[in-house]
């Protein structure tokens, strides 16, 4: 895929419906075995062996769309089944079944759609956001890919699809900037600058909010949030 570029979509077209099907089987597989052996079950072979298929099912089509040249094809045909595969299963398994390269995957797509992604975000977000931050606020240094991937998504979401920011719930925002508050805190290097460059970004977009309720409520938030950095 990566050596043949954007062409490869003639052989991703026969087997992308099928592929799909399959991740969903083996994560049907993995949640049912998870409620019969409990979590440490995701260690066994078996599992990790229909895990790390899972996995490289991502970075294949992580791959692709990286190379491909229609962002429009990309939206109308690619998009729609492969968010229905991996957002409720991500949001629904355990924490160690969660694959960080699902957040990857959602990255690599608002990257290379930029804008015309901005009508995806609020689902994705209510898939992904909570559940992920819930994993990752009790210990600093559990699920490190997961925390990093994390943040790289919250950059692309409010560099490409701020507008999709406004979309959401007050409360739900209101985590958003505490997630990014958060970032301030870790002892990772990358992670804290990530949430450096999304707080630059969510300051140079304030700039287009025009409605005024939208941008009183924003900057409480905001400011709230930058109570809470002086503290650190």
């Amino acid at each position: 895929c990566s050596a043949v570029g954007h062409a490869f979509v003639n052989q991703l077209a026969r087997l992308y419906l099928d592929m799909l099907n399959v991740y969903k089987c083996l994560s049907e597989n993995i949640s049912n075995a998870v409620m019969l052996g409990g979590e440490l079950v995701t260690k066994q072979p078996l599992v990790a062996g229909m895990r790390t298929i899972k996995k490289e099912t991502l970075k294949l089509l992580s791959c692709w769309v990286s190379k491909c040249q229609d962002t429009g094809m990309i939206r109308e045909h690619f998009l729609p089944p492969l968010l229905d595969a991996i957002l409720v299963d991500y949001q629904r398994n355990v924490p160690q079944a969660r694959e960080p390269e699902v957040l990857s995957t959602v990255t690599a797509i608002v990257d290379k759609l930029e804008g015309q992604a901005t009508p995806d975000v609020p689902t994705i977000m209510e898939a992904l956001f909570q559940c992920t931050l819930e994993m990752l606020n009790k210990d600093l240094e559990e699920f490190p890919e997961h925390r990093l991937l994390f943040f790289r998504m919250l950059q692309s979401f409010t560099t490409h699809c701020f507008p999709a920011l406004l979309q959401i719930p007050a409360e739900t925002f209101k985590l958003f900037m505490d997630a990014v508050v958060w970032a301030f805190k870790h002892t990772m290097r990358n992670v804290a600058e990530i949430g450096l460059h999304i707080l630059c970004s969510l300051l140079q977009n304030f700039h287009f909010v025009k409605e005024r309720h939208q941008l009183n409520s924003l900057r409480l938030i905001f400011l709230n949030s930058c109570s809470m950095c002086l503290q650190l």
